[in-house]
């Protein structure tokens, strides 16, 4: 995604979408493209970060809202450390005109306030795209989402209407 680019524009390398399964077969290598799509537009629409590494879900499985929130936790427990972090702390001053906000005070803050650590949480991209995907399929937080695989070419293709209609008008073709 090119940040700063009027139209937005989002290189994919083809090769990962097509990983080696030899690579782990106990995980889930393939990627939904309308995810990466829902992920990377995160970026360029709300200012979202990758603020913490998402393990591989199991194989034929996406990540469901819980196993987003239980990897986000995990990975944000050196949060001081985490340069999303830095910048939401100062986004946060240029908020409330607190030029000299603490990070450390708000490191604190965070822990007991559900407020502020849901603000924070909305600087994730992957919890964003979670939380779009799930509210527009109507699945429930801890639902789990399998993959369906199906040899009917036909019934591919019309997956497809919808993602190449978005990107036709979101492009200008």
């Amino acid at each position: 995604m090119l940040q700063h680019d009027p139209e937005c524009k989002m290189f994919f390398f083809a090769d990962a979408f097509h990983l080696n399964p030899d690579i782990d077969s106990e995980v889930e290598l393939s990627l939904s493209t309308r995810e990466v799509i829902i992920q990377e537009s995160t970026h360029a629409v709300s200012g979202t970060e990758d603020v913490v590494k998402y393990n591989y879900p199991e194989k034929n499985f996406r990540r469901s809202g819980e196993e987003v929130l239980e990897e986000f936790i995990s990975g944000t427990t050196d949060i001081l450390e985490i340069d999303a972090f830095n910048k939401f702390v100062n986004q946060l001053a240029e908020e409330l005109n607190l030029p000299n906000l603490s990070h450390d005070t708000v490191a604190e803050a965070i822990k007991i306030d559900p407020m502020l650590w849901s603000n924070f949480q909305m600087t994730n991209a992957e919890m964003v795209m979670v939380i779009l995907r799930d509210f527009a399929s109507g699945r429930g937080f801890e639902d789990e989402l399998r993959i369906t695989r199906d040899l009917n070419d036909v019934k591919l293709r019309k997956g497809r209407i919808f993602l190449f209609t978005a990107l036709t008008y979101v492009y200008g073709y």
